[in-house]
Formats: C-alpha cells, sequence, structure tokens
C-alpha cells in the first residue's frame, strides 16, 4: 500500500514526546534519532516506507508509513511514557524535551550539499589525491636525482603512506584534498568546521588501515569492499561513524568534469610512455 492510497493525514504533532526516535535497518536496530535525522536518513534512502520504527508512545515498532504521512507529520498523536529505550530493552527515563545534544542529532550540512553517499565519487577523489602525492613524490626524486625505489608496487605501497601525512595536511589546512576539491567532497566535524590537525591525522591513518590496508593486495579489496557496504547499508564509512566525520558532496559542474576528464587523459597518456620507456629501456640493457 502507498501513501496516495491511504486517507490524509489529519494536524497532529509533529514530533513524539520524548523527541528520541529509533529504526530497524538492514536487521540492526540503529539510533537514537531526533525527528529531524531520521527523515535525513529517508532522504538518503537508509530509512524506507516499510521500516520499523519505534519512539515513546508507540507500542511496538511500527513500519515508517505507518507512523508518519507525506507530510512528514504524524498519522495520530502519540501519548508518551517518558521512556527512551524501546521494546526488549531496558527502560531510561528521560525529559520530554529535545536534548541537542542527543545522538543522532543531524549535522550541519550547507545548503547545495547532500549527505548521500557515493562511494564511487569518494574513491575517485582519493586516486586522484594518490596521483597528486606520487607526482609530487617523483618530481623531488627527479630533482635530487634519483628513481621512484622499490618497481611499481613499492611505488604504490610508498605513495599510499605518504598519502597519510599530505591529507592531513590538506584537511587540517585547507578544509579539503585537491581530488575532493575538484569532485566537491568534504569532510567536516558534526558542527560544519574543518578538521584540526589530529583529527584529520587520526582520518587518514584510519582511511590508509581501515580503508585500505595499507595497499596491500587483495587484502586491501576486501577491505574496501566492507567499506562499500558500509557506506551502501549504513550511509557512512565504519571510521566516519567511529569519529562522528560527517562527509558530504556537492554538485560537479560541467567545467570540473571537463577538467577531469583532459586530466585522466593526460595522466594515463604519460603513464603508458612512461611505460613504454620504461620497457624500451630494459631491452636495451
Amino acid at each position: 500500500m502507498s501513501d496516495s492510497d491511504l486517507p490524509a493525514a489529519p494536524a497532529v504533532t509533529f514530533d513524539s514526546p520524548s523527541g528520541v526516535w529509533f529504526a530497524i535497518e538492514a536487521g540492526r536496530q540503529s539510533g537514537p534519532w531526533s525527528v529531524s535525522a531520521l527523515h535525513d536518513r529517508v532522504s538518503a534512502g537508509l530509512v524506507g516506507a516499510d521500516t520499523l520504527v519505534w519512539t515513546d508512545g508507540l507500542a511496538d515498532w511500527t513500519p515508517f508509513n505507518e507512523v508518519f504521512a507525506a507530510d512528514a507529520s504524524l498519522r495520530r498523536p502519540l501519548e508518551g511514557q517518558g521512556t527512551l529505550a524501546p521494546p526488549g530493552a531496558e527502560p531510561v527515563v528521560v525529559a520530554t524535551a529535545i536534548d541537542p545534544e542527543l545522538p543522532g542529532t543531524p549535522p550541519l550540512v550547507e545548503e547545495g550539499r547532500t549527505i548521500v553517499p557515493q562511494p564511487w565519487v569518494r574513491w575517485f577523489a582519493r586516486i586522484l589525491d594518490m596521483w597528486t602525492v606520487a607526482f609530487v613524490f617523483g618530481a623531488v626524486l627527479a630533482a635530487a636525482g634519483r628513481e621512484m625505489p622499490g618497481g611499481q608496487l613499492g611505488d604504490t605501497l610508498a605513495v599510499m603512506l605518504l598519502i597519510v601525512p599530505f591529507e592531513a595536511a590538506w584537511q587540517s589546512s585547507l578544509g579539503t584534498t585537491p581530488g575532493k576539491s575538484l569532485l566537491n567532497v568534504r569532510v567536516r566535524e558534526r558542527d560544519g568546521q574543518r578538521l584540526s590537525w589530529p583529527r584529520a591525522l587520526r582520518r587518514a591513518i584510519d582511511v590508509w588501515l581501515v580503508g585500505m590496508a595499507c595497499g596491500i593486495p587483495l587484502v586491501s579489496l576486501l577491505t574496501m569492499s566492507r567499506q562499500y557496504s558500509a557506506l551502501k547499508r549504513d550511509g557512512i564509512a565504519t571510521y566516519d561513524a567511529r569519529e562522528g566525520f560527517v562527509v558530504t558532496h556537492g554538485t560537479v559542474s560541467r567545467g570540473r568534469m571537463g577538467f577531469l576528464l583532459v586530466l585522466v587523459v593526460v595522466v594515463l597518456t604519460l603513464m603508458v610512455i612512461g611505460a613504454a620507456a620504461a620497457t624500451k629501456g630494459g631491452a636495451g640493457l
């Protein structure tokens, strides 16, 4: 049954008496959420019409579309008992006022941006950052009259390790990285502030260890797949959820897309030329 098949909802109170909501997402209990945070999760596709929700005033877990009407109002007034814990848990008495520090309160997101996860955009932004670090690394070595050490695998692992301090420095000083800036991705604290150096370094290390497994072949594919699943299921990577970081996306203009396309073509061309030169040099030995 869709919302259009149901009678129009009466004008009722928007929130529950306690202002605390829970949901069952992917078979797991999530929350507590404020009512605004709960609707943010609807917009992000994490909570659907049939998702079970609960708040003080509901006798049991109830499908979202049986609690809320299409205009986000409650279908019927809720008379709460002043409890926070959902059915099956030990009740906790709370005040009826909404606590602004309540876990799940929506993060401060700038107008025109969204918290809806875009895993592939984030992945490609990181690839661009790796290219930037590789270019800087190679330029420094060339200026010193040296070549990249370790062969192709060694080069990749070295760049992935070097990206940790580079990313932390970019995030704490500029508020973004080259790749994230081009693709309009931002990482912020929940209050909208940019990351401090210690916090930016902590996130960069977590991404390197937990998200990319230090770049170890095959293992990194497993860890990246795990984070991709977490993003699709929960709307946030495990390391961001643990530390409270908020990743938002903005619109990527046609100009940025055109520049990105040119950049990819140039980089791939240079890679082909470099590989051909290395092969020719090896054959001449």
